[in-house]
């Protein structure tokens, strides 16, 4: 894949979820990709898990432990961080619920 074409797969994963989560498409190097309300969004597309397998077997485990109605989220603590900078994953579905009910 050349790196034309590579911005273009990022491209259009940015407009695929700013048509989702309803949010602006900014998109531009070295800025954020979205823009919803107060949320400044990156947007990271991926072929395959190859080489995260870690995350992946993290988040099936996350799912695995929250049966309907719970929420799965995965929470990433670096050794040594304080909570706040640390980093919470939820599928985009609870992301997306989430910002719904702030912006009605």
């Amino acid at each position: 894949m050349t790196i034309k074409q590579n911005r273009q797969r990022g491209k259009r994963a940015e407009a695929l979820f700013a048509n989702y989560l309803g949010g602006k498409r900014v998109g531009t190097l070295g800025r954020h990709d979205l823009e919803l309300g107060m949320w400044r969004i990156e947007v990271k597309e991926i072929e395959t898990w190859a080489g995260m397998k870690r995350f992946e077997g993290d988040i099936e485990q996350a799912v695995s432990h929250a049966p309907s109605p719970y929420i799965p989220a995965l929470v990433y603590h670096r050794l040594g961080n304080t909570p706040d900078k640390d980093w919470v994953t939820i599928p985009a579905w609870a992301f997306k619920a989430m910002i719904e009910r702030k912006t009605t």
